[in-house]
């Protein structure tokens, strides 16, 4: 289980460090390195969260923050993964005053996923070069590679069709 999320504005919360936590039915997500659109002091924090196996059924996904901040989030499970050994490589991008924003890691494990969180300045990412987008909130979505990849380097990418600041974290996941 992955969940996306974002939260306090930048100038308020230069450490990205009021959302606390993720939980699903009640247990605790880990959290990857958070990162934010550079160049936007109002912009938000980005923060990626995972679960290996996951209760199955409807639970709720619970994001949590040491104070009152807009919260916005994301979800999406896989099945037929990896229960070790997540994320197989993750990794944070930036960029200023771009179209477009390209993401990479290197894939350890044959066969494994990519997953990507991004948020921009100015409207909704959508999908563009090894991306699938499986939500989208406002300037806030989320995308997959809708397939499994060959290990090495691989990339995902998000676009706009206008200039703005971007804020992504990918991460890989390996099947069972």
């Amino acid at each position: 289980l992955w969940v996306g999320a974002f939260g306090d504005t930048l100038i308020s919360d230069p450490t990205c460090a009021k959302i606390t936590g993720a939980t699903y039915n009640g247990t605790a997500m880990t959290q990857l390195p958070t990162v934010s659109p550079v160049g936007t002091p109002a912009d938000r924090c980005v923060y990626l969260f995972y679960l290996i196996a996951p209760a199955t059924g409807a639970n709720n996904v619970v994001v949590s923050a040491s104070s009152s901040i807009v919260i916005k989030g994301l979800s999406a499970s896989y099945t037929g993964a990896k229960q070790s050994g997540v994320p197989d490589a993750s990794a944070n991008n930036t960029a200023t005053s771009a179209t477009s924003i390209t993401t990479s890691v290197t894939v350890v494990a044959a066969n494994s996923w990519t997953i990507l969180v991004g948020k921009n300045s100015f409207g909704a990412p959508v999908a563009g070069t090894g991306s699938t987008q499986r939500q989208n909130a406002n300037d806030f979505g989320l995308f997959d590679s809708n397939g499994p990849l060959a290990a090495g380097s691989r990339s995902m990418q998000i676009t706009i069709g206008t200039s703005s600041n971007f804020g992504v974290i990918m991460a890989s996941f390996a099947p069972l």
